[in-house]
């Protein structure tokens, strides 16, 4: 693919700032993410995610092949 220029810069490494550095990862020679939180070595909640806290069970997770939940 075409190059547009040499850098480009995300702020945020929440899943769409991952998700956006690697669609520019095909454009750009170099994609820097900024992230204000330091993330922990292990499994903890990262301060600025008010929603990591949740509970996420794939039990409860949206069936999209069906549209329902559980």
């Amino acid at each position: 693919m075409k190059m547009i220029a040499q850098q480009a810069i995300v702020m945020g490494a929440s899943m769409g700032g991952l998700l956006a550095a690697r669609a520019l990862a095909d454009y750009y020679q170099q994609v820097t993410v900024v992230e204000r939180d330091i993330f922990p070595n292990e499994g903890k909640n990262c301060k600025g995610v008010p929603q990591a806290r949740h509970v996420h069970k794939p039990d409860t997770l949206y069936n999209f092949s069906e549209g329902t939940i559980g």
